[in-house]
Formats: C-alpha cells, structure tokens, sequence
C-alpha cells in the first residue's frame, strides 16, 4: 500500500483533509464509521492476513530520522527478525496511550510480527535515506526466504540494537534559532558539538550545544526555529545513560 492519506500526500499533510483527523489515530478503524474510520478499518483488513507487516513512516516537519527498525513491546522474534532489515539501528520504545490508536499497535492483536521503519523528515524527500529503505526491504525479503536472488553486493553498515535506557533526548534550554553541525548516522563523543543556538530576533550567539554522551545519533532537528523543552538531537547510547523514558517520548516525532 504506497500511501493511506492519498489525498494528504497530494496536499502535503499528514492529517485526512476534510476532517483534520490523523488516520493513524483511529485504528482499529470502524466498519461503518465516519470517512477515516472506514479506511482505516479497510487498511486492517487487508493487511491483518499477513505474518510481516512493516509500516514505513518519515518523521514530522521539524526532525530528520537515521534509517531504523523501531520496535514497541516487542516479543523475542520480533527482536531477532529486525536485525534483518540491515539497517544501522534497531530501536525498542515503549508503548504508552499515543500509540494505541495507530497501525502498528492494532497489528498486534492478528498476531505476526510487525515493525516500523523510520527514516527521513516530511515534506522533503531525501533521496539517500530512500535508497537505504529500499535496500533494507530487499534483504529482508531474502534473508526471510519470501523472494530469492535479491542479494545487494553492497557493504551494509554495522547494526546496533538499542533498549528503552539507551536513548538520550537532548533538549533545547531556551528558544531560539537552532543551526544543527551535525547528521543522523554519526557516533560522537561526549562534548562533542551539535550545534549552535541563536536569538531568533537579532542573531546573537545564544549558546553552543553539545552532547552530554556518546552514542549515535539517531534524530536531528532541521526546522531551526524553537521553543524551550523542543528536541536538538537524540543520541542512542551504548549503555543504559539514557534520560527518563518520559523525557525520551517528550520527542518522540511519530
């Protein structure tokens, strides 16, 4: 299915445009509801039957995402089937009461395994983040055996699986202009810099921001004007040194 919100996608909006509801805040969908229900419930129909299911998503308009498999509550296979995608990290989240109403969590009551692959920023398209999405999908319809003869000679990057205290949101201390030094899919050291942050009226340096810890990082902020709390960057750890988990959903961008 290319796209669900056909006429968002034409409209450049993330929301169904007649009545500013977000299809992927209303599944399981209903039968007989209103115009986003419907599709929604048709959209689960089609999909319920099968035992991989993978919903691939961009971020919104202010954050671009590395390439990833993310996985919420997941069970053992689903960890083993993610590093399949090839892609350079595999991220748990956990699940909260956002996430109830999309796709991904009304997949679970069908059984299956099922993942989401972020990459990207809306509204913009990046043509190498596509690329990587396309090769992960080849290697995981070989190495799952549904398609032979897809192998890629390319080189893959190493792949990083992350839990729940491995995440690390770093967040603006004041508004401004954020201008971002850096990009997804880079590891850093702590103290690195990520960017510099400027009085959104007359220009002035306001600070620089650096990362308090070393990981990869995973998000990056690309629309520069911000409040205080906003999301910089999250950086996944290779220990448990990430913030509070209610910190880390604070930015989540889905």
């Amino acid at each position: 299915v290319p796209a669900v919100n056909v006429l968002g996608v034409n409209l450049l909006s993330r929301v169904w445009p007649f009545d500013k509801i977000d299809l992927n805040r209303v599944f399981p969908g209903l039968e007989g509801g209103e115009t986003t229900q419907r599709i929604a419930a048709a959209l689960l129909r089609l999909t319920r039957g099968a035992y991989y299911r993978i919903d691939i998503h961009s971020s919104n308009l202010d954050i671009e995402e590395l390439p990833q498999v993310r996985l919420y509550a997941p069970n053992d296979d689903e960890r083993a089937t993610a590093c399949l995608f090839g892609l350079p990290a595999v991220i748990e989240r956990p699940l909260n009461k956002m996430f109830m109403a999309t796709l991904v969590h009304a997949w679970r009551a069908h059984g299956g395994e099922n993942f989401v692959l972020q990459a990207g920023r809306a509204g913009d398209l990046q043509s190498r983040h596509c690329e990587t999405l396309f090769r992960s999908l080849v290697a995981f319809l070989d190495r799952t055996g549904i398609v032979e003869g897809l192998t890629l000679a390319d080189d893959e990057e190493d792949l990083h699986y992350f839990g729940l205290r491995q995440s690390y949101a770093v967040l603006s201390e004041q508004a401004g202009f954020f201008v971002g030094r850096i990009d997804p899919g880079r590891w850093v050291q702590a103290g690195e810099l990520l960017g510099h942050l400027y009085d959104g009226f007359t220009g002035d340096l306001l600070k620089d921001v650096h990362t308090p810890v070393a990981g990869l990082v995973c998000s990056v902020r690309r629309q520069p004007l911000l409040f205080e709390g906003d999301l910089l960057c999250r950086i996944q750890t290779l220990d448990d040194s990430g913030n509070d988990v209610e910190v880390m959903l604070h930015g989540q961008g889905q």
